[in-house]
């Protein structure tokens, strides 16, 4: 059997992660941070948050689709799977609106073999470069500006390829 590893592939949170732009962002404070009160100790505790839509993140099923499962009913092993990662980095370094096709799928099939069962389809467009400055990661920096957001993705043919 072939060693395997698993890599984390998130961004922090923090208060430079990028997030939608109707979205709030990220926020961090303490509610406590020094000694206690008559005792000889430190003690730390911080409160955190953060809209769901934001840096590395799942778009659960109910995003969507009013019976789609929230990401707490997605179950972990669906979550984890044989990486398959598809470089697409061409076409995204010319065109901010590049979108992963099945002809990139069909390519990378054609040298790597198919799409295992449960893969998990990363489209590497090269695009993390940009993290964590907004207007060139997302294509605008401007509050609920969602007319003007300009990334790479996949198609809607590759997503129904993927599905099929």
């Amino acid at each position: 059997m072939r060693a395997q590893r698993v890599l984390d592939l998130t961004y922090s949170f923090e208060e430079r992660a990028i997030y939608w732009p109707t979205e709030t962002g990220f926020h961090y404070w303490y509610e406590h941070h020094g000694p206690v009160a008559g005792e000889d100790r430190f003690y730390a505790a911080g409160t955190f948050y953060a809209p769901e839509h934001g840096g590395t993140h799942m778009d659960a099923p109910l995003h969507f689709s009013e019976g789609g499962a929230s990401a707490d009913r997605v179950p972990l092993e669906q979550c984890i799977g044989p990486a398959c990662v598809i470089d697409f980095r061409g076409q995204a370094q010319s065109d901010a609106d590049a979108a992963l096709s099945v002809a990139d799928l069909e390519r990378h099939e054609q040298r790597w073999g198919l799409l295992p069962d449960g893969a998990i389809v990363v489209a590497y467009s090269g695009w993390g470069r940009f993290w964590p400055e907004k207007k060139q990661y997302l294509g605008t920096d401007r509050w609920a500006d969602v007319e003007n957001l300009h990334f790479p993705g996949y198609s809607p043919e590759a997503v129904s390829f993927l599905l099929r």
